[in-house]
């Protein structure tokens, strides 16, 4: 049996950069904060979804990022998740003392999205909306709009949030963070509903994953993760 109460919490935050010829990030995550944010993407709905995984995720997020978003917001949402992925690695450690697993189920109004993350060492990501593959819904989405732009509509971004950068985003966060991240969209609606419930649930349910249990020892019978 793991030793209770033996484990002395490390402060778990830090800095991180990433610069490219596309983007520069910078970017101060503390995993026990208060949900306090001061995010600039340039993007003010990804602006909004940030603000949310910080507010549910309890997490302190500090987030500047620029990018070529005039060409195409990918890099700038992809490139904010390595980043972001990246920072859990480092401060998540050996995950000595943490919970590992943590799911979460958010409804807003007439959306309910269900998330669980597993902190495990490896990478994988599912993305389902009513039992579909959403990241092969999304294949189909840019075939019909290919031209991404600053002057496209917010009801094109809102969808494409939907289909596209959420999958992106969340696929470079499971990448960089070796994680495996489930997220399943029960039902809804409204598409901007879907996309925060997404936000909000994933954040809770990192938020329970990385909480510290008091056990000393590493949640795997491997020993290791």
């Amino acid at each position: 049996m793991p030793e209770k109460n033996t484990i002395k919490k490390k402060a778990r935050k830090g800095k991180f950069i990433r610069k490219t010829t596309e983007t520069d990030i910078k970017l101060e995550l503390n995993i026990d904060g208060k949900g306090n944010y001061k995010i600039d993407t340039g993007v003010p709905f990804f602006n909004h979804m940030l603000e949310q995984f910080s507010k549910h995720s309890g997490c302190d997020i500090s987030l500047k990022a620029k990018g070529d978003i005039g060409v195409d917001l990918h890099h700038l949402i992809e490139d904010t998740g390595i980043v972001i992925g990246h920072a859990f690695k480092e401060l998540s450690g050996d995950k000595r003392g943490i919970k590992r697993y943590g799911f979460s189920s958010v409804p807003m109004d007439e959306s309910l999205v269900q998330s669980t993350a597993d902190f495990c060492g490896r990478s994988f990501f599912v993305y389902r909306f009513m039992g579909e593959d959403i990241s092969q819904a999304g294949k189909e989405f840019l075939k019909s709009s290919l031209r991404i732009s600053k002057q496209e509509s917010r009801e094109i971004l809102v969808d494409k949030f939907f289909y596209v950068y959420s999958n992106v985003f969340f696929d470079a966060v499971c990448k960089n963070a070796l994680i495996s991240l489930h997220i399943n969209i029960q039902y809804g609606s409204n598409i901007h509903h879907m996309v925060e419930a997404v936000f909000k649930s994933v954040g809770r349910a990192v938020s329970d994953a990385l909480e510290i249990t008091g056990d000393s020892g590493i949640p795997s019978t491997k020993g290791s993760i």
